[in-house]
């Protein structure tokens, strides 16, 4: 876990869950956008505004900090965004493919993230997320529209071989 500083100039919200990515300095962070980015560093975990008080959600065009889960290792619950076109939901022959996330906006009445699993992107190239089986929870199915998946970063900037 780590805490990074977010400038006012942001103009996306941060929720928990949110996929972030680190800016140039390494040492702030904004919400990732979707696809094939590989600077990405964790997901948030917490928002507090500038003088450190937890909020539900740090505001976009706000001053604050973030916690940010930064293990490259750390499996993760996604929910898939939708049927595949002119498919089925994900089957479990998708287990250890690779797939983008979408960056969908959180919510305010939560506080938790609108980010999703791409559900037409997964294969065997290169992509954000290793898909790594299905969530054990009642009610979740293979092919389900919206099921909830286990993953973890593929790419990742702690796992890349050049400096970010």
């Amino acid at each position: 876990m780590k805490t990074y500083y977010v400038d006012g100039g942001l103009s996306t919200a941060i929720f928990a869950g949110d996929v972030m990515d680190l800016d140039s300095d390494g040492e702030r962070v904004f919400v990732a956008a979707a696809g094939t980015d590989a600077s990405v560093i964790g997901v948030c975990t917490g928002t507090y505004d500038s003088d450190r008080v937890p909020n539900q959600y740090l505001a976009a065009s706000t001053a604050g900090y973030v916690d940010v889960c930064i293990d490259p290792y750390a499996i993760y619950e996604a929910q898939v965004d939708d049927y595949r076109t002119g498919s089925t939901g994900l089957e479990e022959t998708y287990c250890n493919n690779n797939a983008d996330h979408t960056a969908g906006g959180g919510t305010t009445l939560t506080g938790m993230s609108g980010h999703t699993l791409d559900a037409s992107t997964p294969g065997t190239g290169t992509a954000q997320f290793r898909i790594i089986g299905l969530v054990d929870r009642e009610g979740n199915a293979w092919g389900d529209r919206y099921v909830d998946l286990k993953c973890m970063f593929n790419e990742h900037a702690l796992k890349q071989t050049t400096g970010v």
